[in-house]
């Protein structure tokens, strides 16, 4: 739904995928996104950020990026071995 946080906005591909992640260094270092827990388990994902500048713009899908790394995946991997997990909208929303 291309809901990338205006900070994030200049970064492409996986300079942008590392920055959410991980942030930037240096003098104009930009802030990675909040780790959360989910729930009682050890395992952590990156907080969306959710502001009302991005609910006003019109929402629309885009898994582009995703079905590329699908693609590529079913190339190193093959299809039998690939398993796509879309989380759903709910999850997201839900999450903060």
């Amino acid at each position: 739904f291309d809901l990338i946080p205006a900070r994030f906005r200049q970064l492409k591909g996986l300079e942008r995928y590392f920055a959410m992640a991980r942030g930037t260094p240096g003098i104009d270092g930009i802030c990675a996104l909040d780790m959360t827990k989910w729930f009682d388990c050890n395992y952590h994902y990156l907080q969306p950020v959710i502001t009302k500048e991005l609910m006003k713009r019109e929402l629309k899908p885009n898994f582009d990026d995703y079905l590329d790394r699908i693609s590529r995946a079913i190339k190193m991997l093959g299809r039998e071995r690939v398993r796509p997990i879309v989380v759903g909208p709910r999850w997201y929303l839900c999450s903060r």
